[in-house]
């Protein structure tokens, strides 16, 4: 009996080892825990290890499917150990149970996956150790405000202070609270205050966050124009007519809000070039701004046309919707076709759109004879 619980306190400690729970009802505090456990793991330990030939660089989304791994083989080894433990039941000879050859392979699979688990650990460590580099990297390109810069910000803060409109002195004291925070060192802190101003929605900002902007960076500039244009203040077109044409898909598709709401027909020609954008929600959004417009500009029409001719479905049924809105007409046409039916569709559309109907011969007037 005492030969048989040495082995089920061996099974015990292996179950830990292996990562998982203590069996219930093995006394994990038993004197031969240790010794029982020596020999079956310097048995184990005899079975090489699977070695891994490289780490490979794995993509943080899969860590995830990593440390499942680990319990699936976490399980594996608990169910070789019951069955370790099944076999010491059965024979009053441990040693012999030890040696035979049955155990040994089970052993020989516990190590093997012991060496998956390894594996799997090392290939973790190696994700973080890629994520924290990244960040480290992504931290030191991160544009830091330079002193003239930050002067420049304050300088705009402090008028604002003195000749902004405020409702109350409480209103004035957040808003300087909130503006102050742009010129932050941390990145966060800078973007959080943005935001915050553009939900406080005061005019006195717009000159701030427009000076702010020249800190060039994407995460801080995004934010900076929507708040802009919650602000709704026309003074920030300049700066809206320069950043439509950003490398980055958000501060375009606000500048494109804010030249909408702000000066439509003064933005025609840079609304239509956001119908061209690479990126295909900003050809919806234009093409689909300027058919709640409703004005019926030739260029418009025509850059709406030729819309019909995207790549993707979703620009074309954008571009027809706002074509049937302008028009006020129910247009005949197939979004879903390709190749040369969408071509011949749209050189159809165009002859209608742009031939006008002859107008009616005038007729002369009849002679008026006066009686005599």
């Amino acid at each position: 009996m005492e030969q048989r619980n040495k082995v089920l306190d061996v099974v015990a400690k292996g179950l830990n080892a292996g990562g998982s729970a203590l069996v219930t009802g093995y006394d994990v505090g038993s004197v031969l825990f240790q010794k029982g456990f020596e020999s079956l793991k310097s048995a184990a330990e005899q079975v090489p290890v699977v070695v891994k030939s490289g780490i490979e660089v794995i993509k943080p989304k899969e860590k995830r499917s990593l440390e499942k791994g680990i319990l699936d083989y976490q399980k594996k080894i608990e169910g070789l150990y019951y069955k370790i433990g099944e076999l010491s039941v059965k024979h009053k000879n441990i040693g012999k149970v030890q040696n035979s050859e049955e155990v040994k392979n089970l052993i020989s699979l516990v190590t093997e996956y012991e060496g998956e688990i390894e594996r799997i650990r090392e290939r973790i460590d190696e994700i973080e150790r890629v994520e924290k580099e990244e960040s480290l990297k992504a931290m030191q390109k991160l544009p830091k405000l330079d002193e003239d810069l930050k002067a420049s910000i304050l300088l705009l803060i402090n008028n604002a202070e003195n000749e902004g409109s405020f409702e109350s002195d409480t209103e004035k004291d957040t808003f300087m609270k909130t503006a102050r925070c742009l010129i932050s060192d941390e990145p966060v802190v800078r973007v959080l205050a943005a935001m915050e101003l553009g939900r406080i929605r005061n005019r006195a900002a717009t000159s701030i966050l427009t000076e702010a902007e020249k800190l060039n960076d994407p995460d801080f500039t995004a934010e900076i124009m929507h708040s802009l244009t919650a602000i709704n203040d026309p003074s920030a077109l300049p700066l809206f007519r320069e950043k439509i044409a950003d490398r980055d898909i958000r501060i375009r598709f606000y500048s494109l809000l804010a030249l909408y709401e702000f000066d439509f027909k003064g933005s025609i020609p840079l609304i239509i070039d956001a119908v061209k954008d690479s990126h295909s929600d900003m050809r919806i959004a234009a093409a689909t701004l300027m058919g709640w417009k409703g004005q019926k500009e030739k260029e418009i029409v025509s850059a709406l046309i030729n819309a019909l001719e995207d790549s993707e479905v979703r620009v074309r049924m954008a571009a027809l919707d706002a074509l049937k809105t302008i028009t006020g007409k129910e247009i005949e046409f197939d979004v879903h076709a390709s190749g040369e039916a969408i071509s011949e569709g749209v050189k159809a559309l165009k002859e209608s759109v742009e031939t006008k109907p002859k107008a009616a011969p005038r007729r002369k007037p009849k002679a008026m004879h006066r009686k005599l």
